[in-house]
């Protein structure tokens, strides 16, 4: 098709002050055939004042506020099955506080197309996703994933150069993805037992398993007010999701191999908890694992059913060390990355 139907998700929830933006480069993109969908978190920050000025300006623009926070996770996939279910053949994903340049979807319609005629197995694409308030430096150009689950964007903060071509990643970025109906349709939405953080990897990560490949559209560009998260709920979620992540998409074979460098890992992370104060909260991701272990099982039961890339091949693609400058420090250089190389290396022997 060349010209599909596609939709515009973008999530917000009390972030009246960046809706303006994201709705303004939307309103002058280059590429046409599109319907905006602001889902609202339950904003109370008169966000819903807001869109109805817009409506005025954007008559491809519906709004869909939930009468609680469903999070990331829940309230887009509601999107997606509205979006998709009224015709559109793909659905670009937006945090509220993205802002696109002018051919921002054009490009990133071109990258699937290219690739489709090529006979490549499509997964999800992603922008050159940059820095909003510093537009030379990069936000993402792909996240890595450390085989403990750990994802995090490989490039932040480094110098932004334009380049000519895309490129194979191995997870997208949740602020701002392209997902197509096949895919959506073959390999599934976002977990909502996440409700945010790490999602993005997960969907990937299932896409790999599936045998979809992912792509950077290196032409394509959103820039992004990121901010990285310190906040122990932050911390929670993350640890919660990452144990959620492993559980799902590895092997039995794998999980086994890895379970000293885990247990190991587990008590530093223990540690460090402690001396940062949110020892319980981490304490709390063991106890919502074994309440949610049904869930758990069930997603896990459908991906091990239906994968078909085996996991010493994914593993070639994941990073065996953590290379993220917000927490480069002395143990993670010195101390944590040497020996997650050296298990990682060994372990590659036997799976």
């Amino acid at each position: 098709m060349k010209n599909p139907k596609i939709a515009v998700l973008v999530l917000c929830t009390n972030e009246k002050h960046f809706l303006k933006g994201v709705l303004d480069s939307l309103l002058v993109q280059t590429y046409k055939n599109i319907k905006i969908y602001v889902l609202d978190n339950n904003s109370t920050d008169g966000s819903d004042k807001l869109i109805s000025n817009f409506k005025f300006r954007i008559s491809n623009l519906r709004y869909i506020r939930f009468k609680k926070n469903l999070g990331y996770a829940r309230a887009n996939n509601m999107g997606l099955k509205q979006a998709f279910g009224a015709g559109a053949g793909l659905c670009l994903v937006l945090n509220c506080d993205t802002i696109l340049a002018k051919n921002t979807i054009e490009e990133l319609i071109q990258s699937y197309q290219d690739k489709v005629a090529k006979k490549i197995k499509v997964g999800l694409l992603q922008p050159s996703i940059l820095i909003a308030k510093n537009k030379l430096k990069i936000n993402t150009l792909g996240n890595a994933i450390h085989y403990l689950g750990f994802g995090y964007c490989q490039d932040l903060m480094r110098n932004y150069f334009p380049q000519k071509t895309d490129k194979k990643i191995i997870s997208v970025s949740g602020a701002a993805l392209l997902i197509s109906k096949n895919y959506y349709k073959d390999v599934g939405s976002f977990d909502e037992g996440f409700f945010m953080t790490a999602e993005d990897q997960d969907l990937s990560w299932h896409g790999l398993l599936f045998g979809y490949q992912h792509f950077l559209s290196s032409k394509s560009i959103v820039f992004h007010h990121y901010k990285f998260g310190r906040h122990k709920l932050n911390k929670y979620r993350e640890e919660k999701n990452r144990l959620m992540i492993l559980l799902k998409n590895y092997s039995i074979k794998t999980l086994i191999l890895f379970l000293p460098i885990f247990i190991a890992t587990e008590l530093a992370i223990l540690l460090y908890s402690l001396f940062e104060g949110w020892f319980f909260l981490k304490l709390k991701t063991y106890w919502v694992i074994l309440s949610n272990y049904k869930h758990i099982l069930k997603n896990r039961k459908k991906i091990q059913s239906h994968r078909i890339i085996d996991d010493k091949i994914l593993l070639r693609e994941f990073v065996p060390t953590i290379d993220f400058f917000p927490i480069n420090n002395f143990f993670t250089r010195y101390l944590a990355n040497p020996v997650y190389w050296l298990y990682y290396r060994l372990v590659s022997f036997f799976i």
